[in-house]
């Protein structure tokens, strides 16, 4: 009984400290609540989404370049300043390189991929991936979305002859995994004809998450170390090993009969030819897994400007300061390790930025009415040189989508 009301003590003592953090820096803040889960106990149980428990907290920043406010114990410095945002990420960004989670890839490699990478090993592999998505090699891959629209077309039109209903979010899912494996992998999914393939299984698998996936996520976000002692892994294990199997099968049987097609994994059988990963070398798989994954996600949903305004693909951009920096005006220094967060689905229904945000108003992106506004206020892909390195083509994807 003692040793509970002496631990009790401790930790209250351990979180009264902890969330001084910003009171003794004279930073503006949040204050927390009187919990153990700092400013995002909707999240945790599941009452908000990150998107809109992000947007709480930059609505109470109101009037604030930026701001502290607590995940967990951990202080996280809340840009919303689009100046600011732009310093962050692009004139500083050897400041901010990194992002925030830690991954252990001897729990699950693939998770070793090039959004969760760090520092000159990311640096590395993104110049080295970059020339995929060069304008020539997407010219290369264009006929191959074509077909997949014309297929998705024909498949649309024998649904609507029947007068029966259909998901959308689904049909571009479907669309998508097909696309993503014929520009990726040269595969043929045939997700489009076939919802119930293996592949959109997959698919599901990792986006539609259980219970427990989604409580391992926020434990890695709010709790990393209790998450660490546990190995707890961000994308689903199984998933993880089925994919991993399909992309060592394909380099397999692309060595084996010499075959050469212009995709993104045949990039990386390129490097591993050239020396620049091992023959056994799991990074092939790793980031053949993240097109996987980003591909089928980014378009699913999303096929316009005005939707992806609505809607970004990740609604919060994470750094974490990986060298000393000094916030503008003040005398602040962020050090080696300290986190910050971009809300970008805030941002982008700021009524001061976008006028009546729920309104879906595609006339917010002509060209007048963007000249109108900072262009950091508009952040679906993120920016700066850790930009999603797979924008140009979800573009292209989007534009060839069938209306």
């Amino acid at each position: 009984m003692v040793g509970a009301a002496t631990s009790l003590v401790l930790i209250c003592i351990f979180y009264s400290y902890a969330y001084g953090y910003w009171r003794r820096r004279n930073i503006p803040h949040i204050p927390a609540p009187f919990s153990i889960f700092g400013n995002v106990g909707d999240m945790l149980f599941m009452k908000k989404t990150p998107a809109l428990v992000a947007r709480d907290n930059y609505n109470k920043l109101e009037g604030e370049p930026y701001g502290g406010f607590f995940i967990g114990p951990t202080p996280v410095m809340l840009i919303r300043d689009p100046e600011v945002i732009k310093q962050v990420l692009v004139k500083n960004f050897t400041s901010f390189m990194d992002r925030h989670l830690d991954i252990d890839e001897k729990v699950n490699p693939v998770e070793e991929n090039l959004f969760f990478m760090k520092g000159e090993k990311w640096r590395w592999l993104r110049s080295k991936l970059t020339p995929t998505f060069s304008s020539g090699k997407l010219k290369m891959m264009f006929h191959v979305l074509t077909e997949c629209a014309s297929e998705m077309n024909t498949y649309v039109e024998s649904i609507a002859s029947k007068q029966e209903y259909i998901e959308m979010r689904e049909l571009f899912a479907q669309y998508n995994t097909e696309i993503v494996g014929s520009c990726a992998f040269g595969i043929k999914f045939n997700t489009i004809n076939n919802p119930k393939s293996e592949f959109r299984a997959i698919g599901r698998t990792i986006f539609n998450q259980s219970f427990f996936q989604m409580m391992k996520g926020i434990t890695i976000t709010i709790f990393p170390v209790l998450a660490k002692c546990f190995s707890f892994t961000i994308f689903d294990l199984k998933a993880s090993r089925f994919f991993r199997g399909i992309v060592e099968d394909t380099i397999a049987h692309r060595e084996k009969n010499d075959i050469s097609r212009n995709d993104f994994l045949q990039l990386l059988i390129q490097l591993k030819k050239k020396g620049y990963v091992t023959a056994d070398s799991t990074q092939l798989k790793e980031d053949a897994y993240l097109y996987y994954k980003i591909g089928d996600e980014a378009s699913s949903v999303r096929k316009e400007f005005e939707t992806l305004r609505k809607y970004p693909t990740i609604p919060i951009l994470e750094r974490k300061c990986t060298k000393p920096f000094t916030f503008p005006g003040t005398d602040y220094l962020m050090k080696k390790g300290d986190k910050l967060s971009i809300p970008a689905y805030a941002i982008q229904h700021d009524p001061k930025y976008y006028p009546d945000p729920e309104r879906f108003d595609p006339e917010r992106f002509t060209e007048e009415a963007k000249q109108s506004r900072h262009p950091f206020t508009y952040l679906p892909f993120g920016e700066g040189p850790r930009i999603c390195i797979g924008e140009s083509l979800s573009l292209l994807n989007m534009s060839e989508c069938p209306e």
